[in-house]
């Protein structure tokens, strides 16, 4: 029998593409190994998000070659930065969309595709490492840490994944994931819905729902993403909904047939990476959508269920940001006020539209508005 160790960094998709990769190779005969050192192989999930991620990545590939063994490499970083990881490693790579190709690798009866998504994480995935995201964690203020700290605990305690898409319709200039994760790809409404209700029989309470485009769910498939919901919320069972990427042009544009569903008080938490308050800054970003209007879709939803918990994200030092952009930013979260507002500092990933866009924002510049957001969030 053929040892594997798995390590993984990154998002909850990645996590939950190494659970079935778990799974995978538990039904195709390999064993799971703890400690890299015993295994026949060695695959790392990676996360290439920020260039602080790739390098960490690209550290840990390093390390990961001493112990002389197969070494597969998956993820966004081969597609991201794939001139960077050939500099290191020339072996095999994968990425979220072209992860059935996996089977290429090992000797496999039950092919990947034929596995079913995984909906939780347990602990069976070897190695979890998630330092670089840990580290950003603590440039935010303590109202995120608590939000933060309990997100993390329930993940493995108590939160059901149900992942109904992959893939992305947009074109946001400053994102290298596009190229990794690939255009929609939508699972069939009767698919989410029975495992939505597999998650509900299994005593979960915490059901969340995340794509890498969440709200464009369906729209290859002829479905909408509120036509799901209602099917959810439909279900009998005694559970919150968390929404994860609700991007905000299809919050703008499914906002009428929201209303009611959020009505139903079953829609516990939005996260919405609106990225800037700044009309100008929003159109360098391609992000489709105006700052009056996702302010006037997201406080109409504040005020239809007031105890829904909204999380915002926010670009600080994109191209062509001015201190007046900025501020328009921060009046932005103050009029909404997001239960919990996640500020990244702006990077550069590499063949980005954003690259080529003029009035770089300085690092010295974009560390202090960075330390001014983290004050003024602390107060707000």
């Amino acid at each position: 029998m053929e040892k594997v160790y798995i390590c993984t960094t990154g998002c909850h998709r990645r996590y939950l593409d190494s659970q079935r990769i778990f799974n995978y190779l538990k039904v195709n005969g390999y064993e799971i190994v703890k400690n890299p050192k015993k295994s026949d192989y060695i695959l790392f999930n990676t996360c290439a998000f920020k260039k602080e991620e790739e390098e960490f990545c690209l550290k840990k590939i390093q390390k990961l070659k001493r112990y002389g063994k197969k070494i597969i490499i998956g993820g966004c970083l081969p597609a991201i930065n794939e001139k960077k990881l050939r500099e290191i490693f020339t072996g095999p790579v994968f990425t979220p969309a072209s992860i059935n190709n996996i089977d290429e690798f090992f000797n496999s009866k039950i092919k990947f595709k034929d596995i079913a998504d995984a909906n939780f994480l347990l602990d069976k995935i070897c190695s979890t490492d998630n330092k670089p995201f840990i580290k950003n964690i603590f440039q935010f203020n303590y109202k995120f840490l608590e939000f933060f700290f309990d997100r993390a605990k329930g993940i493995i305690e108590k939160n059901y994944f149900v992942r109904i898409s992959q893939g992305c319709l947009g074109n946001c200039t400053f994102c290298g994931i596009k190229k990794a994760i690939g255009l929609l790809k939508s699972k069939s409404l009767e698919e989410c819905v029975e495992e939505f209700k597999k998650g509900i029989s299994l005593g979960y309470k915490n059901i969340i729902i995340l794509g890498d485009d969440t709200g464009a769910y369906g729209l290859d498939i002829n479905q909408t993403f509120p036509n799901l919901l209602e099917k959810f919320i439909k279900i009998e069972g005694n559970y919150k909904i968390y929404i994860f990427d609700f991007n905000p042009r299809w919050v703008i544009k499914y906002l009428e047939q929201l209303i009611p569903i959020i009505k139903s008080k079953k829609i516990f938490e939005i996260f919405c990476p609106v990225q800037s308050g700044s009309d100008k800054i929003l159109t360098l970003m391609q992000r489709l959508h105006t700052v009056q209007e996702i302010k006037n879709a997201l406080l109409t939803i504040k005020k239809t269920f007031p105890e829904i918990r909204i999380i915002g994200q926010f670009i600080i030092g994109f191209p062509g940001e001015t201190e007046e952009d900025f501020e328009k930013t921060l009046n932005f979260i103050k009029e909404v006020g997001f239960t919990y507002t996640i500020p990244y500092p702006f990077f550069e990933r590499p063949n980005t539209l954003a690259c080529q866009l003029p009035n770089k924002v300085s690092p010295e510049i974009i560390k202090k508005r960075m330390a001014k957001i983290k004050k003024f969030l602390a107060r707000v």
